[in-house]
């Protein structure tokens, strides 16, 4: 079966924009102004929402990710478990359960094909569960000035039980991570996301910007096989009525196994 994806109009001007965007970035981490100007963009994106007409809530997402080897070469497993809360932490919003196999085709890059469970609990008694399919090119780029930088793009296919349509998205992620001098296991991460819908579906969804995140924090590195991170993430939500803006609690912590 042939599947055809129709981006919009508006779907290449977000494209566009996103080149724009992490090309602007790359060059002021070669200038040396990185820090500053991020912060100043962080706080007055912050502050442009804040005044806009939006449904604010603040939430907590816990993330619980592993990887580790398998019998083939450069090819290991992945699993990570999410549980996220709403309501100011109050009540269950969702939970993620999301394998995957990766392989290194070179030292900084790897390919991604996996899979996602998704439930989400409604107001009401009824719950969404979803299935999602999803494959991602990551890789990480020669260090700038002593700042790492991490590229991640991946390819959605969302399908949602009691809905017809297979919905198509695209998820963007720069990540920058700061070393902090004379503590080696320490680290400032700034990272932004991007996600673009490229179809409308039955179950909601519209072609063009969906949602964009953006997150402040710290890395610490507990040992060669744990990786915690924690900060806050700002998520915005188009939505067709009122548009959303979640204050998250984020933190995640990996286990890498040999």
């Amino acid at each position: 079966m042939n599947v055809k994806v129709k981006v919009s109009p508006n779907g290449l001007l977000c494209f566009q924009k996103i080149y724009l965007y992490y090309k602007g970035v790359i060059e002021l981490i070669q200038n040396r102004k990185v820090i500053i100007l991020l912060l100043l963009a962080f706080m007055t994106i912050v502050q442009s929402l804040n005044a806009s007409a939006v449904e604010e809530d603040g939430r907590a997402w816990i993330n619980l990710q592993a990887n580790g080897s398998t019998s083939i070469d450069k090819l290991r497993w992945y699993v990570e478990v999410q549980p996220r809360l709403r309501e100011e932490l109050k009540e269950r919003d969702q939970f993620f359960f999301r394998p995957a196999m990766y392989y290194a085709i070179a030292s900084k890059t790897s390919v991604w094909l996996g899979y996602v469970y998704a439930r989400t609990y409604t107001s009401s008694p009824v719950i969404e569960s979803e299935h999602r399919y999803w494959q991602q090119l990551l890789h990480e780029f020669e260090p700038i000035n002593g700042v790492r930088v991490r590229s991640m793009t991946r390819f959605e296919q969302r399908n949602f039980e009691g809905a017809s349509d297979t919905g198509y998205k695209i998820r963007q992620r720069l990540t920058l991570n700061f070393p902090i001098e004379n503590y080696p296991n320490l680290s400032t991460l700034l990272f932004d996301e991007y996600h673009l819908n490229l179809n409308e579906t039955d179950y909601g969804a519209r072609s063009g910007f969906d949602q964009n995140r953006l997150f402040a924090g710290m890395a610490w590195k507990a040992s060669n096989q744990t990786l915690v991170e924690f900060g806050y993430l700002n998520q915005y939500v188009n939505r067709r009525n009122e548009d959303a803006m979640n204050h998250v609690l984020a933190a995640t912590v990996y286990f890498s196994f040999n």
